[in-house]
């Protein structure tokens, strides 16, 4: 399980995701990416981060898809598996 900060305007710059990678009963890789408000991770703060990392492109079209609650699309991912892979991408190179 790892934990970043999701650099964008989400939760007015103070969003983290949680990623976890594992696999299914047959086998195939499943990943599992929650956003959310850095103040409900205990312990957490944005200093603690490593590295500076980099704003995904992406960034704004996941940021309406949280928001929206997936009912606005006015990015050029036009469909709901597109914008998923953008978090999935964020949620493993970002950073």
């Amino acid at each position: 399980m790892e934990f970043a900060e999701f650099a964008g305007n989400y939760a007015a710059n103070e969003a983290v995701l949680c990623h976890i990678r594992t696999r299914c009963q047959e086998g195939r890789p499943v990943d599992v990416v929650l956003f959310g408000s850095m103040e409900h991770v205990e312990g957490f703060r944005p200093g603690d981060a490593i590295d500076a990392g980099w704003v995904s492109s992406a960034a704004p079209a996941i940021e309406e898809l949280l928001r929206s609650r997936g009912t606005e699309n006015t990015w050029q991912w036009d469909d709901d598996q597109s914008r998923a892979v953008e978090a999935l991408k964020t949620a493993v190179q970002q950073g």
